[in-house]
């Protein structure tokens, strides 16, 4: 008798150890490694017959990690993910396609800032809801933590809507991309004077690459060069106190875009252009945008307009020259004058340069008819021999000057009479096709009657 019950309760003991089936357990509401790394979560043995593990999305987002008869299962129906391959299989990550983000904290780590490593911190979101996107946070200019928007402090809310973007709350819809490192609004100007609109203060403003607090600056270098950028650059601890105290020549300003107003003491307006790719540039300056600011800012500076070795017309800055021996104001140029003051450069250099018409028929509809005075420009270059021209060729009129033609200063060369013209003389060029058309026949007609008055006086002479 005593052997029987102890059979039976070895049987039992035997059967109560293989009917044992046990899963991991866990609520991502209060243990994030629930859906980060679910294998380091506590196990619990499910109820006798009950052989799978669960892994259920809550409704509001949380994961449930359980026994398949658990409530939070039963409740869910089908939605419940279930396995029974072996005790504690439920530790895939659920939906495997979870949004993933940086999710990290300044406070615990500096690297949370600027994310010097790629994919440091990035993890999937703890919650799984709909429409989720990663977001960086700021406090103040500088990056506070990186999440899931759905993971948003109840504080922040505000900063982040529903979309999850403002200058405080960066957000993004891709996987991990959630690594602004500076606010939008923390943007100055980022340029050198020799870069277009610089000095003028006219450039778009870009966002610093690194947190600056807001803070931009504009300062002169020692070769007179005026930059502009954000104050988190200057790495000088000597040259950013002088810059925020605003001694000498370099201020610094706080608020998007501020260092756009600096102009230095020494700023200079030329009117600065070449005729060889603006014809303009030739003529006297009447429009006040031709003229822009010196790129160098130095003192006794002065504008200047020259004549180049081609004959054609230069205007600038005194300071922009490589070689200022070229135009000097202590010796007597016939090539080059410079004179003092803004925008000062604006006349026609030199006084005598030629005018003509200057025009195609193929791009000018009046450009065949009788040219009126008032229309000629100044030539682009200035030659010694140069004059004006009009041609028709092909039923079309071109007029121009002659040093545009290069080294071609017979332009009607193999050219009829009634089909070129040449003159020296400013705005000579100005008749109509029909003229020029009638001046040729005129020609040959005074021609063929002057050869035969010569030939009837040789036959009269010579019998």
């Amino acid at each position: 008798m005593i052997v029987l019950l102890v059979f039976l309760l070895f049987v039992k003991l035997v059967t109560s150890a293989d009917d044992r089936f046990f899963c991991h357990t866990c609520d991502s509401s209060n243990y994030k490694e629930c859906v980060w790394t679910p294998s380091t979560s506590l196990t619990k043995d499910c109820e006798v017959g009950d052989h799978a593990c669960a892994t259920v999305i809550l409704p509001n987002g949380h994961t449930y990690r359980g026994c398949s008869r658990d409530e939070q299962c039963v409740a869910a129906g089908q939605k419940c993910v279930l396995c029974d391959r072996f005790s504690g299989c439920n530790v895939d990550r659920y939906p495997s396609d979870r949004l993933r983000c940086n999710i990290c904290q300044s406070s615990q780590s500096n690297s949370c800032k600027l994310l010097p490593y790629p994919r440091q911190f990035e993890k999937p979101c703890i919650r799984f809801v709909t429409d989720d996107r990663c977001v960086s946070v700021f406090d103040g200019f500088n990056v506070s933590y990186r999440d899931c928007l759905s993971a948003v402090r109840e504080e922040d809310l505000q900063k982040c809507s529903e979309s999850g973007t403002s200058v405080e709350c960066v957000g993004c819809d891709r996987w991990n991309c959630n690594t602004a490192t500076v606010r939008q609004d923390d943007l100055c100007l980022q340029c050198t004077s020799n870069m277009t609109h610089c000095s003028s203060g006219a450039r778009t403003a870009t966002v610093c690459g690194k947190p600056s607090e807001g803070s931009c600056y504009s300062r002169v270098d020692e070769d007179g060069y005026l930059i502009r950028g954000c104050l988190s650059d200057i790495l000088e601890s000597a040259l950013k106190m002088s810059c925020e105290k605003g001694d000498g020549d370099c201020v610094a300003c706080a608020g998007p875009k501020c260092n756009a107003q600096f102009l230095p003491k020494n700023t200079l307006s030329c009117v600065q252009c070449d005729s060889r790719e603006q014809l303009n540039c030739a003529q006297e300056q009447r429009d006040d945008r031709s003229a822009q600011y010196c790129r160098r800012h130095v003192q006794n500076d002065r504008c200047y307009v020259r004549t180049n070795s081609d004959g054609s017309l230069q205007r600038g800055c005194l300071s922009d020259l490589t070689n200022q021996t070229l135009c000097d104001a202590s010796k007597a140029s016939k090539d080059c004058e410079t004179c003092s003051g803004s925008d000062c450069n604006r006349y026609v250099y030199p006084t005598n340069r030629l005018s003509c018409y200057q025009c195609s028929s193929g791009n000018s509809l009046n450009c065949d008819a009788e040219q009126q005075q008032e229309g000629f420009l100044k030539c682009r270059y200035h030659t010694e021999k140069n004059g004006c021209y009009a041609r028709v060729y092909q039923d079309q009129v071109v007029r121009g000057c002659i040093s545009d033609l290069g080294n071609d200063t017979t332009p009607c060369k193999g050219w009829n009479s009634s089909e070129c013209h040449t003159c020296y003389k400013d705005g000579c060029n100005n008749r109509s096709k029909f003229a020029l058309r009638n001046s040729g026949e005129s020609l040959k007609t005074k021609r063929s009657t002057f050869l035969g008055f010569v030939a009837l006086h040789l036959l009269i002479v010579f019998g």
